[in-house]
């Protein structure tokens, strides 16, 4: 088990961040992001991904300790943090969502310092390449 901070210092402005990944590794994130995924873009695809990760998140539940979990967040003493935490959590993020349509040709640079981001499912051929800096 390995500690992270839940904020850090912006190499550039100094100012404090939110940087790191747990909502994105917390046992509720699958369902938690599927179900907005599926209220925002409702498809018997989302649908049915919302359902399996409701599955497997209570099959893992039910089988496995947290500790025997490939990837999940606790408080740093090891106590769970709880899944409405987590909702609210998210509703932050989501609340603050800027969903921005991809066109051809376009190219977008983030500040992994500045801002989370993401990718929302997608249809139809679409080549990304990720440089990392």
């Amino acid at each position: 088990m390995s500690t992270q901070a839940v904020t850090r210092r912006h190499p550039q402005t100094g100012e404090t961040v939110w940087h790191n990944h747990t909502q994105v590794f917390h046992q509720s994130a699958a369902v938690g992001e599927y179900r907005r995924i599926f209220a925002l873009r409702p498809s018997l695809r989302n649908w049915l991904v919302l359902q399996l990760s409701r599955v497997l998140v209570a099959w893992n539940r039910a089988t496995r300790t947290a500790d025997e979990q490939a990837m999940h967040c606790t408080h740093a003493d090891g106590s769970e943090i709880a899944d409405s935490d987590m909702e609210r959590v998210r509703d932050a993020i989501w609340k603050n969502l800027v969903i921005l349509p991809w066109r051809r040709g376009d190219v977008v640079a983030i500040d992994n310092f500045a801002v989370a981001h993401g990718r929302l499912p997608y249809s139809g051929p679409r080549q990304i390449a990720v440089c990392w800096a």
